[in-house]
């Protein structure tokens, strides 16, 4: 029977808690956008409250009339009646779907508590702070 090794440091015991190995690759297969987009898809409820914010948030609508009167500049873009930053989702800067989806990242089974470092890779895989 193999005997697993004990964490004799406070490091050790980090990354077996985060499951995230200390000489975890910076340019690993895990951050290319392709393999994220597998695993890392928002849920159609964080998409619908994303097309109400569109409508109400006051900086996301001013991008709307932007793209109206032909201004909207690159990298800027509407796609489908939503802000989009360079293909990412563009939330406003006072956009109460943060922490929706940081739990959505984090704490669904699809999300899998990858710790901080991976979850917020994803996240900004598919979304744009503003």
């Amino acid at each position: 029977m193999k005997k697993w090794p004990i964490p004799t440091t406070v490091k050790q015991l980090r990354d077996a808690l985060s499951r995230v190995p200390a000489e975890w690759p910076e340019d690993s297969v895990t951050n290319s956008p392709a393999f994220q987009a597998l695993v890392s898809q928002p849920t159609f409820s964080i998409i619908q409250q994303l097309q109400n914010e569109n409508t109400t948030d006051p900086f996301l609508v001013e991008l709307h009339n932007k793209q109206l009167m032909g201004t909207l500049s690159y990298p800027f873009s509407v796609v489908h009646g939503l802000v989009v930053h360079k293909g990412r989702y563009v939330l406003g800067p006072t956009s109460r779907l943060c922490l929706s989806i940081i739990s959505e990242f984090h704490d669904t089974p699809s999300g899998g508590h990858a710790g901080v470092k991976r979850t917020l890779a994803r996240i900004a895989a598919n979304f744009f702070l503003a």
